[in-house]
């Protein structure tokens, strides 16, 4: 059943209507609007949810601000993660963000697709998809563990932005391979190292790992070729074999310490 009652203040002036629904098997609720219609709609609304048996209770949606749900979660779920210190700062940077004076229930996704694109002319795309993750996470979490009713996710229907091209996985065609191999992107920056693969060593066997020496297009985050170093040798043998399998002409090239040799560096400087 539901009532509506009139709302003054201590002048006796009216200040609202207060809509109540009492129904047996459920805890009553309560709402006050400005406008007396707009309280007989909600109430009408209410007590139909609690005759089909869905109603459920928006209280904590409507009371609490974003910001209440980002203190909650910095208190009792990020210092449980692993990543408990980098977690708190930026749940602190959203903390102060205006968002966190919304109420829950009044945030769509629109508000938080406008944060994104004013916050991609200050950081990072990268940095605004860990932001938006982490606003997904607070509001994920009140939803599922704190009571806090909303249909869905807002954070969800937000598109997130594309990374930086330089961070982006590269393309693993076979040209795309051919051509590195070549040397056609002459602002390629090469890297020539000796890596051990810990996994081959054998223990029981008493056998070493396998010393493998690399050459890596580091833009293209790429593998061109690897020299497999002979035992009781080093990289110095292992370097100029390596180099006679590829092209690096109009690249830059770095070495590690060991491989500074006359005879490496005139070979590189002469392909």
């Amino acid at each position: 059943m539901a009532t509506i009652c009139e709302r003054t203040n201590k002048q006796g002036q009216l200040i609202g209507y207060q809509a109540k629904v009492r129904r047996r098997g459920e805890a009553p609720v309560s709402k006050t609007f400005t406008k007396k219609s707009d309280a007989e709609r909600w109430a009408r609304q209410i007590e139909s949810e609690m005759e089909q048996g869905v109603f459920v209770s928006r209280v904590e949606a409507e009371s609490n601000t974003l910001g209440d749900l980002v203190d909650r979660y910095s208190r009792e779920v990020a210092p449980t993660h692993k990543g408990a210190k980098q977690e708190g700062q930026r749940l602190a940077q959203l903390r102060r963000d205006a968002l966190c004076f919304r109420i829950v229930a009044t945030l769509k996704g629109q508000d938080f697709a406008n944060w994104r694109d004013s916050r991609l002319e200050q950081v990072s795309p990268g940095t605004v998809i860990r932001e938006l993750n982490m606003w997904h996470a607070v509001i994920e979490t009140a939803r599922r563990e704190w009571g806090i009713h909303l249909p869905s996710n807002p954070v969800s229907l937000v598109r997130r932005p594309r990374a930086n091209a330089s961070r982006a996985r590269p393309r693993s065609s076979g040209r795309h391979l051919r051509d590195a191999g070549r040397g056609a992107v002459p602002t390629m920056l090469r890297r020539l190292g000796r890596l051990a693969d810990r996994r081959s060593a054998d223990k029981k066997g008493a056998k070493a790992a396998i010393h493998m020496v690399s050459a890596f297009a580091a833009r293209q985050r790429l593998v061109l070729g690897q020299v497999k170093v002979a035992e009781k040798s080093n990289e110095i043998v292992a370097i100029p074999r390596l180099l006679d399998m590829m092209s690096v002409e109009g690249a830059v090239v770095t070495i590690d310490a060991m491989g500074c040799q006359r005879g490496i560096a005139k070979k590189i400087i002469d392909k």
